[in-house]
């Protein structure tokens, strides 16, 4: 964490690999526009952004309880 927080490059390089399996992921013919694989994403980047502005905070438990808020309200 402290290097995804210090490090611009290695910020990018997460990103564009989330980017690149994001097409990868199931979808369904009720989700023609993918809006699933778009609110899942930006759950896991909310907490990322959470653990920028506050860096004591346990960065896994934050990433964790974003999706478990996903899976409650989309799934």
């Amino acid at each position: 964490m402290k290097k995804l927080k210090s490090e611009p490059d290695f910020q990018s390089q997460i990103f564009f690999k989330a980017l690149k399996i994001l097409p990868d992921f199931p979808s369904s013919e009720d989700d023609p526009y993918d809006v699933l694989k778009g609110a899942f994403f930006g759950n896991v980047i909310t907490a990322w952004s959470r653990i920028f502005e506050n860096p004591t905070i346990d960065s896994l438990d934050q990433v964790k309880i974003q999706l478990i808020e996903f899976e409650k309200k989309f799934l």
